[in-house]
């Protein structure tokens, strides 16, 4: 008897880890996909400060239809600075940035 609820308990188990797995790598944003994402943005800001001689404040300045949900102008962490801008995204437990100014990115 005790044999069958082991088995019970250890096949709920086992439900319960795969449906948790398959939630969540479908809803986690890798944060290698999030910098692959914001990399796309670095030729339009270039475009868009040679007509414009400078960057633009907000990201959503720099038109861009975005296809993929799991991502939005905000998840980029934009800031125009001095004569450049940067990025900051959260990477694992850490940190990520891109300078334009060094045309880089940094990890932390």
């Amino acid at each position: 008897m005790w044999k069958k609820v082991v088995l019970g308990l250890l096949s709920l188990l086992f439900v319960f880890i795969f449906v948790i797995g398959y939630l969540f790598s479908t809803l986690n944003i890798d944060s290698k996909d999030n910098e692959d994402f914001c990399t796309q943005y670095i030729p339009l800001l270039e475009v868009y400060y040679k007509k414009n001689n400078q960057y633009p404040e907000k990201l959503s300045d720099v038109n861009r239809i975005i296809l993929n949900p799991k991502f939005s102008n905000n998840s980029c962490g934009y800031s125009r600075k001095g004569i450049g801008y940067y990025f900051i995204i959260s990477r694992g437990m850490g940190i990520a940035g891109y300078d334009s100014i060094k045309q880089a990115w940094w990890y932390d």
